[in-house]
């Protein structure tokens, strides 16, 4: 059985996710890497006729700054690139590993509980604030609408119950002024290689 500190669920082009990755490898960790690929072809399914690609420019960009998939193939970091987002598809391959921790950083979906149950030792999520304000799916841009002066990351204990976990921790961050989503995304980024 090949055993692995830490089976880590992430979002390809996502630089949280990618952010915490070098985090963790350059630590030393040693990781199995489920990154879900976005697709770069959306279709709207009230507008099935109008279809949208990202420009060339910003995928080549973007991909060589942000992209799991090419950091982890880079390191020679074993992963799999996913479009499924239900966790359990991959259970049968999963099972056979052994893994010390579950690591959840950007994941599109609930983890599943036989998911979360691989992780000898613990199973967590790092979300994009500061539990408990902010539970939930797609909240990454709330403290800009809400017009917060702070915001932050926190690592909490993975549960069936979203983002109600024990509190392991939080990092708390100032938001400028003239804050963006952008620069909200990457100010993320670089604090979550520090939890």
């Amino acid at each position: 059985m090949s055993r692995f500190d830490i089976l880590y669920f992430s979002i390809d082009n996502n630089p949280k996710s990618r952010a915490g990755l070098e985090a963790l490898h350059e630590a030393g960790f040693s990781l199995l890497v489920l990154a879900y690929e976005i697709p770069l072809l959306r279709v709207d399914p009230k507008r099935p006729r109008e279809i949208y690609i990202k420009p060339r420019w910003y995928r080549r960009r973007w991909l060589r700054d942000h992209c799991v998939a090419n950091y982890c193939h880079s390191k020679k970091i074993p992963y799999f690139l996913v479009q499924e987002t239900d966790s359990n598809a991959m259970l049968p391959v999963l099972e056979a590993l052994d893994f010390d921790y579950v690591l959840v950083n950007g994941w599109p979906a609930r983890i599943s509980a036989e998911i979360s149950a691989l992780g000898r030792i613990a199973a967590m999520n790092c979300h994009s604030s500061l539990l408990p304000q902010y539970r939930g799916g797609n909240i990454t841009y709330a403290p800009l609408i809400n017009r917060e002066k702070t915001s932050g990351l926190t690592v909490h204990v993975l549960t069936q119950q979203l983002d109600q976990g024990a509190i392991i921790a939080q990092k708390e961050f100032d938001l400028d002024a003239n804050e963006t989503t952008r620069t909200l995304t990457h100010k993320r980024a670089k604090f979550t290689g520090d939890l």
